[in-house]
């Protein structure tokens, strides 16, 4: 499969997991805002191996690859005060 066609295959699944559950689904629905930092942290993690593969490996910079990697990780960073606090409403004695 093609890089390209991946990339926006999961950039395109963030709009159902952003939409999915309202604006208090932290507290509705705590368990969405764990999934969507789970998603958004693992792509944050493949993208830093394809950063340090591309001068390691493939000798070469893919700007598509440097600004997705980039996106990516504000996408994770974005996700986790709402996954703190649907963690936090999880947790007992909250």
């Amino acid at each position: 499969m093609p890089d390209g066609t991946l990339l926006v295959a999961t950039f395109a699944l963030n709009i159902p997991i952003a939409a999915f559950g309202g604006l208090d689904r932290a507290v509705t629905l705590p368990l969405a805002p764990l999934v969507a930092a789970a998603k958004s942290m693992t792509e944050g993690g493949f993208s830093a191996w394809f950063f340090y593969q591309m001068p390691t490996q493939e000798h070469a910079w893919c700007w598509l690859c440097v600004i997705a990697a980039f996106l990516k990780w504000a996408i994770a960073l974005l996700s986790l005060p709402e996954a703190g606090r649907a963690l936090a409403r999880m947790l007992p004695g909250s």
